[in-house]
């Protein structure tokens, strides 16, 4: 930077504040900036700087009005814009520096810094068109920088324009074969001081060279050009210092390209013969435990043995004897190999299972190694494998039995070990515990309670001292509805090692769920605790993500919202966090040239939204939203609906765009309130949770909540479209807002949902019923608007008469109701839905039916537990007497005994209450 229109001595002081600056010394550049405006007030530049360095300062007001008043005098310098741009980076206003910088490069369209800067901006808000031309021109300007010619093709790559990013890197590879030492990295790290300095750069630069040429194969793979790919890295072999990823590598090229079939099975044989299988053998020779090594194993296997689907894809299945004979091949070379072994238990069947899975399990009880069941989870998709699994454990139970008799027999517990070690030492005595300890997960995993119960009470008879026998009691109860029982005994784990931080938050996960937010926080603190810092704010600096989720949760079920909405907020700032972290990995990888790990990790950025985590946080912000718009709508008094009654349309359509304006505002104003507090917190003692720990300024804040629910439901569609729930909530959402084209996507989407199911897919799970009211509630809503086309443009009008005729089948909503009822009388899933959607439109009257079908005992066979919880719920929304809702409960309890919603409400209360304020007290 140099400033314009200065004489020379202040031209000279303007350097050093840039100097100072960037040496952190701010007095001192405040000191320099303030002797330029004393003789010159009015100067932009110098204005701006100083600007830069009170934000520095934190004084971000003061900071944005200075370089705002320094544009005003010199609106053409790009110094003040560039400047302007750095305070918006510095708060992670990214569009918004961009744009700065833009204006910056109208008035210095050269500038290598801006561009750089500009590009580092494009990347993270994935302006990836824009990138591109930036890019491009910083290769123009300045070719003989490698980070400009990397810069590009990682562009083109995230642009998919990857022939492209070939081009360009064969481009520099060329010019760095002819003349290397023209790029100014060789050439700076050839005027390192010291020989040991140099050896390190050219080490680096080795690296560097490796990882660039790997980069250029990698694009190749994915452009599905497996020869190309393979003829470039045989090329430069002798240039990749990364020896196992040049083995993957060549690995998965020769088997896609054998897969493919891009070139015929004889001329792949004349030049790859034996190959593909000699690869992958280097692999396993370095690791035998790793899956993708063994599956590209079994994919040649099986392609040789012609056992290969229409699209070129290998089979693997139960049903291939050829999986088998693979995995015993490579049994046969890797005996010690647990993966193998364990991947062989996925592909055999019958008595081949029956052998392999006694092997496997043995191993498991002789060391009592308690993750048997969690490891076998997959294997529960196949009822034959169950049973046979059922079939081992019971065998080893009784073995186990009687090793513990001859154990008794022996006297002399020494002289019992010495004849055990000279026979088969398959199991020991401890069996029967540990058979007991899996059987019970087994029959878990069946929905057997009874039978679970059974054996984990045995195994606690047997060694009372044992932990997981408590925590997998305490999963058995949880899996059958019975949370606060669950809770009892995984509190007792906890006791028996309360240095154990797993089993103090699995007491904490169950607290939450029963609404115990005191007991869960003081279990809480008793690992988070540090000095001279809130609980609350310790816990949100640690990012714990599940524990935040659940207390949301558990505060929004309490109709507490204010502070359910700031922990959903401190859930959803920990993934923004995440997203902001990777900008300073922009530069740093480039210049690192780790180039394939940084592709890795913008896509993996990409998905962020797409977490389980974040889901289930949006779907809770969107619920929340749902319910302050339905609290702000109660609060309207009477003359306030007469007086919105009296608007006009355009009157009214104003009022929206205003409500609309203010909520953008107050979202720019909230985050600003956030970044400066997150900005500060390292020099203050406030953090984000400990100013309004309740959220009740944030939740004042929210102006409208629908508006607010719509920014949730795009990226909820965007990352979640095939969700059921995520589609109810985009329809309920569309509703509210009387959006009819909105809530004719949400239909049709779940309709999609629905019609991509089997048979059985559908019978697994509700998302058939849902689709089914959400369709009769679509209908009352159209039959209502009936003069819906008059708001819609003309282009779409017609589709729209169209598709809302297909969808409500030509009916009025009563006739299609009565329809459906006809079809699905028998389901109760489909009569507590029903009756819900009916007591939400207020016609619970209209068609009692209905409701007394909720209460007559022509039950059928009773459907899943959730169900006939939120069956017994809605009876108690809908004020039947609590004769027959005790009447019910009891039914439900002889299906579902352990189920907390089906015992007496005023005895579990009570014990709840009894428990918490005992746990308390310790």
């Amino acid at each position: 930077m140099v400033a314009s229109s200065l004489p020379s001595k202040e031209q000279s002081i303007f350097k050093n504040i840039l100097k100072y600056y960037e040496t952190k010394q701010y007095k001192k550049a405040l000191k320099c900036a303030e002797s330029i405006l004393k003789k010159f007030p009015n100067h932009g530049e110098t204005l701006a700087l100083k600007g830069l360095v009170i934000a520095a300062l934190n004084r971000k007001e003061e900071a944005y009005e200075l370089v705002r008043r320094g544009l005003k005098n010199d609106l053409k310098s790009h110094i003040c814009w560039h400047v302007y741009g750095l305070l918006y980076r510095g708060d992670q206003d990214y569009k918004e520096a961009a744009k700065a910088y833009l204006q910056a490069l109208k008035f210095d369209p050269e500038n290598i810094q801006i561009l750089r800067d500009l590009a580092l901006l494009q990347v993270q808000t994935r302006d990836y068109d824009g990138l591109i031309l930036t890019r491009r021109k910083l290769v123009t300007i300045k070719p003989g920088i490698r980070n400009h010619w990397l810069g590009f093709a990682v562009a083109c790559h995230l642009k998919g324009e990857m022939d492209i990013a070939v081009k360009i890197l064969e481009s520099y590879e060329g010019t760095l074969g002819k003349n290397s030492e023209s790029f100014e990295v060789t050439a700076d790290r050839r005027k390192e001081g010291s020989n040991q300095e140099t050896k390190t750069a050219q080490i680096e630069e080795i690296y560097e060279t490796s990882e660039t040429l790997l980069y250029h194969v990698m694009i190749l793979q994915e452009m599905g050009s497996w020869k190309a790919a393979l003829d470039y890295l045989e090329r430069n072999k002798e240039k990749i210092v990364d020896s196992l990823s040049y083995l993957e590598f060549r690995a998965n090229l020769l088997v896609q390209l054998l897969l493919s079939q891009s070139i015929s099975t004889e001329e792949f044989e004349q030049l790859y013969s034996g190959e593909p299988e000699t690869a992958i053998i280097q692999l396993l020779e370095m690791n035998p435990n790793n899956l993708e090594y063994i599956r590209l194993y079994m994919a040649v296997h099986s392609f040789r043995k012609g056992n290969v689907l229409n699209n070129g894809v290998p089979l693997f299945s139960s049903e291939s004897n050829v999986s088998i004979e693979a995995c015993n091949e490579l049994q046969q070379r890797y005996p010690y190999s647990s993966s193998l072994e364990r991947l062989s238990l996925e592909v055999a069947v019958g008595d081949e299972f029956l052998r392999r899975v006694k092997e496997y399990f043995s191993r498991f009880l002789y060391q009592g190694i308690p993750s048997l069941m969690t490891d076998c989870k997959s294997l529960y998709r196949d009822a034959a494998k169950v049973d046979i699994i059922e079939q081992v454990l019971n065998e080893f139970y009784h073995e186990g039995l009687s090793k513990a008799a001859d154990r008794e027999a022996f006297k002399n517990e020494k002289a019992y070990d010495m004849q055990r070690s000279s026979t088969r030492a398959a199991l020991t005595p401890d069996a029967a515990l540990w058979s007991l300890y899996f059987l019970a997960q087994h029959f878990d995993m069946k929905a057997d309670t009874e039978s679970a119960l059974s054996c984990i009470n045995k195994a606690i008879d047997h060694t009372p001292t044992l932990i997981e026998a408590y925590s997998v009691k305490s999963k058995i109860f949880k899996h059958a509805g019975g949370i606060f029982q669950s809770l009892q005994f995984a509190n007792e784990a906890r006791k028996l090692d309360l240095a154990d931080r797993y089993l103090n938050c699995q007491c904490i996960k169950l607290a939450l769920r029963l609404d115990m937010i005191p007991l869960a926080a003081a279990w809480m603190s008793l690992f988070t605790k540090e000095e001279g810092v809130k609980e609350s704010q310790n816990i949100y600096d640690l990012q714990v993500i599940w524990y935040e989720l659940e207390s949301a949760e558990a505060h929004f079920r309490l109709k507490e919202f204010s502070k359910a909405l700031k922990l959903f907020k401190a859930v959803e700032r920990h993934f923004e966090d995440i997203i902001e972290d990777q900008f300073d990995f922009h530069s740093y990888c480039l210049r690192k040239a780790t180039l394939r790990a940084y592709v890795r990790v913008l896509r993996l950025e990409d998905k962020l939204f797409g977490q389980k985590y974040y889901i289930r946080n949006a779907k809770g912000l969107v619920r929340l939203f749902l319910e302050m718009s339905k609290v702000q709508t109660q609060k309207y008094s009477t003359e306030d609906h007469l007086s919105l009654s009296n608007l006009t349309l355009s009157e009214d359509k104003k009022g929206q765009v205003k409500s609309k304006k203010t909520q953008k505002e107050n979202d720019k104003s909230n985050s600003k309130e956030g970044r400066e507090v997150k900005n500060t917190s390292s020099s203050s003692s406030s953090g984000w949770m400990e100013v309004d720990p309740n959220g009740e300024a944030l939740y004042a804040n929210i102006r409208d909540p629908l508006y607010e629910a719509n920014k949730y439901i795009s990226i909820l569609e965007r990352y979640a479209a095939d969700d059921m729930e995520v589609q109810t909530l985009a329809f309920e959402l569309a509703l509210k807002e009387e959006k009819l084209v909105l809530s004719l996507k949400a239909i049709v989407h779940m309709e999609r949902i629905v019609l991509n199911k089997n048979e059985v897919e559908r019978q697994a799970d509700n998302d058939f019923y849902v689709f089914l009211v959400n369709k009769l509630h679509f209908a009352y809503f159209v039959e209502q608007h009936s003069n819906y086309s008059e708001r819609l443009p003309e282009s779409i009008v017609s589709f729209v008469k169209d598709e809302c005729y297909r969808l409500c089948e030509g009916r009025t909503f009563e006739k299609l109701m009565m329809h459906y009822w006809d079809l699905n009388e028998e389901s109760l899933v489909f009569r507590v839905y029903l009756a819900q959607l009916l007591k939400r439109l207020g016609m619970t009257e209209r068609y009692p039916f209905v409701i007394e079908s909720l209460v007559s005992r022509k039950q059928g066979h009773i459907e899943q537990r959730k169900i006939c919880e939120l069956h017994v719920a809605l009876l108690e929304t809908l004020g039947y007497p609590q004769s027959r809702i005790d009447e019910l409960r009891s039914f439900y309890r002889n299906t579902y005994p352990y189920a907390d919603c089906f015992q007496p409400t005023e005895e579990i209360q009570f014990e709840k209450k009894m428990f918490m304020e005992q746990q308390l007290k310790k």
